[in-house]
């Protein structure tokens, strides 16, 4: 086509019809896939953080009924089935000084110490412990004994994270052929 052609073809109600047509196809998959990114991550993130809820509330129990050893065995126990979620557990006395720390070997790249030296009221809330390397984050939460001593369970975000980077780039695979 020439040139001249090309200016007539632009200035037409049919081309000016497909771009905008174009535009907002593009701008609602991008909307589309957006929104669907952010409800995977939040489901994810809901989804985490009730399996640790629920494993405190297993943790509290069986510290209520046999004390640390119970704890302390069911640590050595959920270590020893590898088909199992992993969670960090920690057990503190009243001083928030450390007496049973469960983490698994392949976490080793999260700083703890900024558990012990917590002083705030650790009851029931979130602490993120960031990855010394990487955008990982342990998740933990805690509950208060009656005696004072503290429980915390946590889990990485690790799996969470890769099924999110994996989700990214399908939405980015599907959504460049698409477009």
């Amino acid at each position: 086509m020439s040139l001249p052609s090309l200016r007539r073809l632009r200035n037409t109600l049919s081309f000016r019809l497909t771009l905008w047509y174009f535009g907002l196809f593009t701008l609602s998959t991008a909307i589309l896939f957006g929104t669907a990114y952010v409800l995977l991550a939040v489901t994810l993130q809901r989804n985490d953080r009730e399996a640790i809820q629920f494993e405190l509330h297993e943790y509290v129990s069986k510290y209520q009924r046999g004390g640390l050893d119970a704890v302390e065995k069911e640590t050595v126990l959920q270590q020893g089935h590898s088909g199992r979620v992993m969670f960090f557990v920690r057990a503190a006395d009243p001083e928030n000084r450390t007496l049973l720390l469960s983490i698994p070997s392949k976490w080793n790249r999260f700083d703890l110490t900024q558990l012990e030296k917590s002083t705030a009221s650790l009851d029931k809330q979130w602490i993120h412990v960031p990855a010394k390397e990487g955008e990982e984050v342990l998740e933990i939460t805690s509950s208060r004994l009656p005696d004072g001593s503290l429980i915390q369970v946590g889990l990485n975000s690790e799996v969470r994270e890769d099924v999110l980077e994996h989700f990214g780039y399908l939405l980015a695979a599907i959504m460049l052929p698409v477009i």
